[in-house]
This record gives C-alpha cells, structure tokens and sequence, in this order.
C-alpha cells in the first residue's frame, strides 16, 4: 500500500509539472512555456514519479529496492494491452511504450472511427485492454455502445478541452445503408497542429507512467526525439504565420478538416461542405466550388490527399491552386511517419505560398 501511495504522489506531482509547463492563462502556447520546458523538465519529471511524494529519489530506491525489483519482475511478465483509435495515437503509444506494451489500432484500414462499429471479437479487445487511447468529443460514438472499464479510458485531448475546434455548420456525408445525414461535432484532426500534438504525446506518457511507473524515464526517454521533431515543424509553421501576418489569408478548403492547422497559422478557413467520401463531386459540389471561388481573394484551396485528381483538377479549373494536406488518418503509403508526414505538409504549403507571392510580384 505504501509504494501505491508513493507511486500515486509522484504520478500527480507529474501531472501537476506538465500541466504548469504546457499551460498559460488557461491556452495552450508555444515558445518557452511549451516544448523547450517540457524537455529540460524530464530528469525532473522522472524523480517526480519515482521518488513519491517524500525524500529524495535515492533515498526512495535505496530503502524500497526490494519491493520495486519484485513489482517489476510481477508487471513485466506481460506487456501492456493498449487500444487506439487512429493512426497518430497508434505512432505515439508505439513510440512511447517501445517493448513494454502491445499497442493495436482499432479502426481498421480504410475506415474512421466516427462511422466504425465494433463487432463481437473487437468487443472484446477493447473489454480486455489495459489502456484505451482516444481522441473524445464524439470521435468514438461507438464507446457509448458498449461495455468497456472507464478507468482504461485516457482522452488524450482532454487537457486541451477547451481548445477543441466546433463545427458549426453540418457537413452532409453518405456512408453505409442510411444514406445521406450530418454530423455535427468538433473538427478531430488535433495533430495537425504541432503544439496540440505533443499535448496528445504528453498525455500518452502520463498513461503509460501510471501503469508502469517504474520505467517513467524511459517513457519520457523515449518522447524525446518526437518532440524535438515536431518543435521543428512547429517553428516552420510559425515562420508562415509570420511571413502572411498581414495579409489576413482565407483560404478555400474541401471540408472542415484543416481548421487546427489554420488556426495555429493565424489563417481563417472556408470549408465547403464536400461530402466525406473520397467518391465523384456531384455537380452541387462543383457549381459551389466555381462560385465560391470567383468571391474569393485568395488562390489557394485546401484538399485531402486521399481524394481524388479529380478534386485538384477541379479547384485548377476554377483558377484555384490546390494544396493537398495530408489528414495522416490512415496508414502513409511511403511508410512516413506522422512527424514527417506533418513537415511534408508544411513544404507543401510553403511551396505554394512562394509560388503565389511569386506570381504577384510579376
């Protein structure tokens, strides 16, 4: 009961030290409050949860080596059943974990969480799991469904609740047998922007700490190197939002998707309300596209990578440059990693940018 108690104090002293870093006047900010303190605080943050809640983290292993070289020995002779419900959590837990846990996406390939449904044996799974990472606000409706332990569930974006991103208008989408409805919500794909995204990482590690506290530095250990990589996007992003800072960007886009990302460039979006389905455009799709254009100062229109030419030829057709962004839902088909699949959208959009301040200045 001591070492629960101990490991209990030093998991909430963790908590307390990254919500302080990552925090500022209740938003999420960059620069010195952010990745650069999350990274000098790690050899804190590991003595943190290893020494408890008093004495030194020496004196804690010296006089309780005993108990914590039986507690290892019971606790890695299985790995940790962990659950996903996108490819990005699926990288981060993977990278996170390293051998200490058996990390399984979902969703199947091709699919999105907001329209699976579980059958039986994935049930089961999920019933089973030590640790089930998801997005929350409505991206897992099917967890409403069905009987899984609450206490498995971690929301890796709960701590940025508050910055989450709402829908205002439905978007029309056709899947399965009840054909045409809406879906109102929040905009899900968080991780495009790199800031949200280490929030999500850093989510990822105090999950992994309270189950495994014993290896809590070599989950922060291993965190490392992906922060570093995504404060190297973010500081690209901030770099565009500095060079377009007064020229007040709106930019068309094929749906809602891209709203995190935009908002962290300080642009606004104009979503058309496409359908999801990566099928054909109706001609309503085209027509809006057209008109919507012809009001629009800027050139540029946002579109998923995994629609098809079809859409890029569209939006060139009405005088738009089209830019495709990479949702990094599914798996990459170069084998890209999350962080180099956000970096390659952001060349793509500095590219685009040069190529239109190139133009105008002819």
């Amino acid at each position: 009961m001591a070492d629960q108690t101990r490991s209990s104090c030093g998991l909430k002293r963790l908590a307390r030290v990254c919500h302080v870093v990552c925090w500022q006047s209740g938003s999420w900010t960059a620069g010195a409050t952010h990745l650069h303190l999350l990274r000098s605080l790690i050899p804190a943050l590991t003595i943190a949860v290893l020494s408890g809640c008093g004495g030194s983290a020496s004196n804690s292993s010296a006089s309780n080596s005993t108990d914590e070289s039986s507690a290892a020995a019971t606790t890695d002779r299985s790995q940790i059943r962990v659950c996903v419900t996108s490819q990005p959590l699926l990288e981060m837990a993977r990278l996170v974990a390293g051998e200490q846990a058996a990390v399984e996406n979902m969703i199947p390939s091709g699919e999105r969480s907001l329209f699976w449904k579980p059958g039986a044996e994935e049930v089961r799974r999920l019933q089973s799991a030590d640790l089930i990472l998801i997005h929350g606000a409505g991206f897992e409706p099917w967890l409403n469904r069905i009987s899984v332990p609450e206490s498995a569930i971690v929301d890796t974006c709960s701590v940025f609740e508050d910055q989450r991103i709402r829908v205002s208008d439905a978007v029309v989408h056709q899947h399965g047998p009840d054909g045409e409805h809406s879906h109102e919500g929040v905009v899900r794909q968080t991780w495009l922007d790199p800031e949200l995204a280490v929030a999500q990482l850093n989510q990822i590690v105090l999950a992994f700490t309270k189950l495994r506290p014993q290896y809590a530095d070599e989950f922060l250990r291993r965190a490392v190197p992906l922060i570093h990589r995504l404060e190297a996007t973010d500081s690209q992003i901030e770099a565009l939002a500095a060079q377009t800072s007064e020229e007040n960007l709106t930019i068309l886009s094929d749906g809602p998707y891209y709203q995190h990302l935009t908002r962290r460039l300080k642009w606004k979006l104009d979503p058309l309300p496409w359908p999801e389905a990566t099928s054909d455009l109706s001609e309503a799709d085209r027509q809006q596209l057209r008109e919507r254009a012809e009001k629009s100062a800027n050139r540029l229109f946002f579109v998923r990578m995994d629609r098809s030419d079809s859409a890029a030829k569209l939006a060139e057709s009405a005088g738009l440059t089209p830019v495709f962004i990479d949702l990094c839902e599914g798996i990459s088909d170069t084998d890209a990693s999350l962080d180099e699949r956000l970096q390659q959208n952001t060349v793509r959009l500095t590219e685009a940018l040069n190529s239109k301040l190139l133009h105008q200045s002819r």
